[in-house]
C-alpha cells in the first residue's frame, strides 16, 4: 500500500502511538527547503501557528505552496539567506489547500478514524480533500495558512532522490498500476467524447498529451478530481469505511 494519502494517514496513526502524546506534529514533504519565513523554530512562526491553532484550526499550512519546483536550489547545504529577495505571495493565492508543510494538532486519530487524510486519495488529491473536509477552503483568504511562500527543490542529481528509491520507482507505480485495472472503466465525458477512462488515457497518447509511461498518474488524478467535486456537490458515499489504521 503506498501513496501520498495513505503515507500522512499513516504518519498520523504513527504520531497517535507515540508513548509521549505529542501535542502537535509537523507533517513535511522532502523537497521543502528551510527558509526563514517557514521555519517553524522561529518565534514569530512559533506563535502564529499556536494563534491559528487555539482559535480551533486542525490543521496550519506554515506557507502558500506552489507546484514549481526550484532547480536553482537543489544543493542540499543551501543556505536560507539566498531567499531573501523572493516575493511574499498574493492575497489571491490564500485559496490554495493547505499543503507541503503542516502543523497538525492533536488528537490524531479517533477510535472510529484514521484522521483528517484519507488514505484513498494516492496520487495528490489528499491535501484538497483533507482542507474540504475541515472547511479550510471558502471564499476569500484561506486562515489556515500563514502569510509565507514555500519553496521547493528539484531532487535530481547525485545523493538527493536515489536510483534505487523503492518507494517512488516501485510500490508507488505498482499502487498507480493497480488501481488502474480498475479505474479504466469509469465512463467519463470530455470534451464530449463519451468513452471510458482508459479510452481517454490512450487518446490523450495518441495526441501528445501524456507520455505512455504517465498514463497510470494521469488516470489517477483524473479520479481524485471527480471524488473532489462529489464532495463539493454533497454526492460522495456516506457508508463508505475508509478507516484504515484507525485504533480498535
Amino acid at each position: 500500500m503506498s501513496g501520498f494519502g495513505a503515507a500522512r494517514a499513516a504518519a498520523m496513526a504513527f504520531a497517535d502511538t507515540l508513548p509521549y502524546r505529542p501535542q502537535r506534529i509537523l507533517l513535511m514533504d522532502q523537497d521543502v527547503v528551510l527558509t526563514e519565513a517557514t521555519r517553524h523554530t522561529s518565534p514569530q512562526v512559533y506563535k502564529s501557528i499556536n494563534e491559528k491553532h487555539n482559535k480551533g484550526i486542525k490543521a496550519v499550512g506554515l506557507g502558500v505552496g506552489y507546484p514549481t519546483r526550484n532547480t536553482d536550489y537543489s544543493r542540499l547545504e543551501i543556505m536560507p539567506s539566498i531567499f531573501k529577495e523572493i516575493d511574499e505571495p498574493m492575497s489571491g493565492d490564500f485559496n490554495s489547500p493547505v499543503q507541503q508543510l503542516v502543523s497538525i494538532s492533536a488528537p490524531f486519530r479517533t477510535k472510529k478514524h484514521d484522521g483528517i487524510y484519507p488514505s484513498y486519495m494516492v496520487a495528490g488529491g489528499e491535501d484538497m480533500l483533507m482542507g474540504l473536509r475541515l472547511g479550510l477552503m471558502g471564499s476569500g483568504n484561506n486562515q489556515a495558512l500563514l502569510n509565507a511562500k514555500i519553496i521547493k527543490k528539484e531532487l535530481k542529481g547525485d545523493n538527493v532522490l536515489p536510483a534505487d528509491n523503492k518507494y517512488w520507482n516501485e510500490t508507488r507505480e505498482n499502487t498507480l498500476k493497480q488501481l488502474f485495472r480498475i479505474e479504466q472503466l469509469i465512463p467519463v465525458d470530455y470534451d464530449g467524447l463519451r468513452c471510458s477512462l482508459g479510452y481517454l488515457m490512450r487518446v490523450f497518447i495518441k495526441k501528445g498529451y501524456i507520455q505512455e509511461s504517465e498514463k497510470y498518474n494521469t488516470s489517477a488524478c483524473i479520479v481524485e478530481r471527480i471524488i473532489l467535486r462529489l464532495h463539493k456537490l454533497g454526492k460522495f458515499p456516506t457508508d463508505i469505511d475508509d478507516t484504515v489504521f484507525f485504533r480498535v
